[in-house]
């Protein structure tokens, strides 16, 4: 709620909205964008790939409704992310919900060989 009502106040908002709470969220877990940071067009389209892999195996994975937004705009250290955030609470994991997520995790890497014939990670940076 108070970064939600920073992020409204530094737009000269005189309520909060739905879009400062989503804001909020990714600045708290994943830190503030950094628009600044130059990578070169190259690295841009293999951290493109690789956001792109754990959005699909997400789709394809997970049986729970899930809002995604996959952003290859630095964040904190991420050079990208795909995030991924439950319709409700879930406060036990089974074993199978657990390799579908691991699966997802794993997602990123898939794209790269066919694509690039090549196989990388994105890093995180600092």
């Amino acid at each position: 709620m108070n970064e939600a009502a920073i992020l409204a106040a530094r737009k000269n908002l005189k309520a909060i909205d739905q879009q400062q709470f989503f804001d909020s969220v990714e600045k708290v877990l994943l830190g503030p964008e950094r628009r600044s940071r130059a990578i070169s067009d190259k690295e841009k389209e293999i951290t493109a790939y690789h956001e792109g892999g754990h959005a699909l195996c997400g789709g394809i994975n997970l049986p729970i409704p899930i809002r995604d937004k996959v952003s290859i705009i630095s964040r904190g250290f991420a050079g990208g992310y795909t995030l991924k955030l439950p319709n409700e609470d879930q406060h036990i994991k089974t074993k199978s919900n657990s390799l579908q997520i691991l699966a997802v995790m794993l997602g990123g890497m898939w794209p790269n060989p066919l694509t690039f014939n090549d196989v990388s990670t994105v890093l995180q940076m600092i």
